[in-house]
């Protein structure tokens, strides 16, 4: 690299100017060879951007994809648990009943309706899982709990009873209180909105509406089971071993009918599953497209980039050895 005689100033000058313009060759060689595409995609397009700006769009909304059915993948898996505990509260009580046979005495009875009472908390408390900060069974109300404590639950479901005799009228009277539109379990024991969370975009053209919530009637049954079950240990009815007795051979028959609804839940949340890992499958393959094509785009041959990287570091080694000869400076002084 020749240069003619010129003052002190001006060589400082066209020294400083020819530093940083190769720095900055090396700076866009080494980001070249890094990503294997142009670092200045507008000249690499000379101008021609729309392609690459609708490439670029696509990439956003695959990304935001992404995240959606990470999420809601998540949110079903953990409905999906929530749903799995009450299922094995219902089996497991229902098994516990069953296992008492016919006429049971007091002392059997009263350890049964104890478990059942904490399965019945257990299930309300999975009901009630967060995640991320939001409740997973209270629709559109996720910031709430989807339902009221399960101490709640039972002392309004005590009150409602009071004064029955016969096991035939608490379940007549937690029926109604469970199943009338605007009752009990719908003004009280249900905290969450009737309208569902939802609907997700997970992929172009198709959305997921989570529409599982604590008060689906598909849950109800097995709610109201352990309820029953549950009263037994709050000497409901008091009238009598028999009647109590009468009531938990009831609840275990309920319980053994709420099965089939838990499972058909979990079979829909296992359906919303399958169609979460499927999207998330096409627009990975779509990502992988739309990768290729930036690609054919402003993708740049390892060869020529290795090329101009090596030539842009041949230019600074014989630069730095003008200036160290002209001003004597050190590399690290004229890198810095």
């Amino acid at each position: 690299m020749a240069l003619i005689s010129t003052s002190d100033v001006a060589n400082s000058l066209f020294l400083r100017r020819s530093t940083t313009v190769l720095k900055e060759r090396l700076a866009q060689a080494r980001q070249e060879m890094t990503t294997g595409r142009a670092a200045d995609p507008v000249s690499a397009l000379r101008g021609r951007t729309a392609p690459l700006a609708a490439l670029e769009r696509n990439r956003s909304q695959l990304d935001a994809y992404a995240i959606a059915t990470a999420e809601t993948r998540l949110h079903t898996e953990a409905q999906q648990r929530a749903l799995g505990r009450v299922g094995a509260a219902t089996a497991d009580t229902f098994g516990q009943i069953l296992a008492l046979g016919p006429a049971p005495g007091a002392h059997m009875v009263d350890p049964v309706a104890r478990d059942a009472r904490g399965a019945f908390e257990q299930s309300v408390i999975a009901l009630n899982t967060r995640l991320a900060e939001r409740s997973l069974f209270s629709g559109a109300a996720g910031d709430r709990p989807a339902l009221a404590p399960a101490s709640d639950i039972l002392a309004a479901l005590v009150a409602e009873t009071a004064g029955a005799t016969t096991a035939a009228e608490v379940v007549a009277l937690v029926d109604a209180w469970f199943d009338t539109s605007g009752g009990g379990f719908e003004s009280v024991g249900y905290r969450g909105s009737v309208v569902p969370a939802g609907p997700v975009a997970i992929a172009e053209g198709e959305t997921l509406q989570l529409a599982i919530t604590a008060a689906r009637d598909e849950l109800r049954p097995a709610l109201k089971g352990l309820a029953l079950a549950a009263l037994v240990a709050e000497d409901v009815p008091g009238s009598g071993h028999e009647e109590r007795a009468a009531l938990l051979e009831t609840a275990g028959l309920r319980l053994m009918q709420a099965q089939s609804g838990v499972i058909a839940l979990a079979a829909e949340l296992g359906a919303s599953e399958a169609r979460i890992a499927a999207a998330g499958v096409r627009n990975t393959a779509e990502r992988t497209a739309m990768e290729s094509a930036v690609n054919d785009l402003i993708g740049i041959d390892p060869f020529e980039a290795a090329t101009r990287l090596e030539d842009t570091r041949g230019r600074i080694e014989a630069l730095f050895s003008i200036t160290g000869r002209l001003q004597r400076l050190s590399l690290t002084e004229f890198l810095r």
